[in-house]
């Protein structure tokens, strides 16, 4: 296979990574989830490729899945649109220029950006839409723990990425 085709390859298998996690995000198929936390891995697969590729591969994908994953949300904002896209340009600008791109700065990363993703979903949708306990109950008990939880997907991702990058993309 030439450079070319084996950057296209790399390109196609992103991409059907990304529209398997998304629909079984989408579809409610979580075989992963631990009580009342779901890990969001579609989006700790955008931070571990977001650490390999270039500012604009990242914003573009994070834009592109964002309105992806709002497309089949319930509840019709751009909410996904916006998080994605900043959280693929910080995790690029911030693995490329800040951090040493290895394991432990991408779980740093990744536990930043769930955080940040979670806790903005609760104070936007669930914090004043409730009664202070439930508000309180799923930060606690559901939004938190899937943030750390999304954090340990980095893992596998993490690497992954770093092998489909070095040997495929940036021979």
């Amino acid at each position: 296979m030439t450079a070319k085709g084996e950057k296209l390859f790399a390109i196609w298998v992103n991409f059907l990574i990304f529209v398997i996690l998304a629909f079984a995000h989408n579809t409610g198929f979580r075989p992963f989830s631990i009580g009342s936390a779901n890990p969001f891995s579609v989006f700790a697969l955008l931070i571990a490729f977001s650490m390999f590729a270039t500012e604009w591969s990242s914003c573009f994908t994070g834009l592109f899945l964002g309105i992806f994953m709002d497309s089949a949300s319930a509840n019709g904002s751009i909410f996904y649109t916006a998080v994605f896209f900043l959280a693929a340009l910080f995790v690029s600008v911030t693995s490329r220029y800040f951090f040493n791109n290895n394991i432990r700065a991408a779980i740093v990363i990744c536990l930043i950006c769930s955080l940040l993703l979670f806790g903005t979903r609760w104070l936007i949708f669930y914090a004043f839409n409730m009664s202070v306990n439930d508000s309180m109950s799923f930060l606690l008990r559901s939004a938190l723990p899937s943030a750390v939880y999304t954090t340990v997907f980095i893992i596998p991702f993490y690497y992954f990425e770093r092998l489909l990058f070095k040997q495929l993309i940036n021979q």
